[in-house]
């Protein structure tokens, strides 16, 4: 599967879809507490099966909006490390066992946060963007650059002018 939260869905109106000729599409996962994705965004309208997952809270108008467009809508509270265990007890039920972590900052902070983090993959391209783009990681709450954690590389190589940089936690 692969999981992105609802703000990179409003930001960015990603696929999410493997576009190699013949391959199998992932399940789509959105975090999105309060609803928010458009029936009309293209991860909803994409190949394959969206699971959005909202806040138990959340406007049962907007849940009937998205299932009616097609998508799967499980009310769950995803918050924090035990959101996390939820989330993939979840996907595991469904025999999913592998999880992309595509995007959003703050999705990716949460994920190292929790601690269900076991590989990172990143893409660095040649441009400076400074303070002007979205970073590429929310606060992890460290107190001294002393706790962050330590990942170990496992790999890195050119893919087009951009570097691949993969590594573990240590």
């Amino acid at each position: 599967a692969i999981l992105v939260g609802v703000g990179t869905v409003l930001a960015d109106d990603p696929r999410l879809t493997c576009r190699l000729r013949g391959a199998r599409q992932p399940l789509r996962v959105v975090l999105d507490p309060a609803l928010r994705t458009p029936p009309s965004s293209r991860v909803v309208r994409g190949p394959g099966r969206l699971l959005v997952l909202g806040a138990p809270q959340a406007a049962e108008a907007r849940r009937r909006r998205l299932e009616a467009a097609g998508a799967e809508v499980i009310l769950l509270d995803t918050r924090g490390r035990r959101g996390w265990q939820r989330v993939l007890r979840l996907l595991a039920d469904r025999g999913i066992l592998e999880l992309l972590v595509e995007g959003g900052s703050e999705v990716a902070a949460s994920a190292a946060r929790a601690g269900v983090v076991n590989r990172v993959s990143i893409f660095y391209n040649p441009r400076f963007l400074g303070g002007d783009a979205v970073p590429m990681l929310g606060s992890l709450g460290l107190r001294r650059a002393a706790d962050a954690p330590r990942l170990r590389t496992i790999g890195r190589r050119a893919v087009g002018d951009d570097l691949l940089w993969e590594g573990e936690w240590a």
